[in-house]
């Protein structure tokens, strides 16, 4: 039963990491596209949603999103709701884990 338990978090594990890798991928083109920054953000939610594992590390990619997302902006009141928007993810990661 242990074992079938500890397959099932490696799993998951690779599963998060390969969607970590792809989210990356798509924003590194995004400056292409902003299609791609869209598509990179819905992978992230999709994960906050979906997953137990990792948790702080995909509330830091979040994070980050929002203040590039924010830093694109011209308008002050939309940046300044991604900047907090990202300020609020940040947090909660480092609560998650705060080392």
């Amino acid at each position: 039963m242990l074992l079938l338990i500890a397959l099932s978090l490696i799993s998951d594990t690779t599963y998060v990491k390969k969607q970590f890798l792809k989210s990356d991928s798509l924003y590194l083109e995004s400056y292409k596209d902003t299609v791609l920054f869209d598509e990179a953000e819905k992978i992230l939610d999709s994960l906050i949603l979906n997953s137990k594992i990792l948790m702080d590390e995909i509330l830091w990619r979040k994070s980050h999103f929002c203040f590039e997302r924010g830093s694109l902006l011209k308008d002050k009141n939309q940046k300044k709701e991604w900047y907090e928007k990202g300020e609020k993810l940040a947090k909660f990661a480092i609560e998650k884990k705060p080392g």
